[in-house]
């Protein structure tokens, strides 16, 4: 899957994990994020067809920042 921010490019994933960090493409407000997920050849060339597209949840992970003075 590819993933966007805002209309620009970020990362692109192919096998697992498919987590991106989108921290620094966030901007304050609205977003738009776009994922664009494509099948492998290996459908086109088997005699099975395997699952594809987003099989599960798409969860957007917040994680709490805490900035701390040494």
């Amino acid at each position: 899957a590819e993933v966007f921010i805002n209309g620009t490019y970020i990362d692109t994933r192919i096998w697992l994990p498919f987590r991106v960090d989108i921290t620094g493409f966030l901007k304050a407000g609205k977003n738009k994020i776009t994922l664009r997920v494509r099948n492998t050849p290996k459908n086109i060339m088997a005699k099975w067809r395997e699952p594809s597209g987003i099989l599960k949840d798409v969860a957007l992970i917040s994680k709490e920042i805490r900035r701390v003075r040494l």
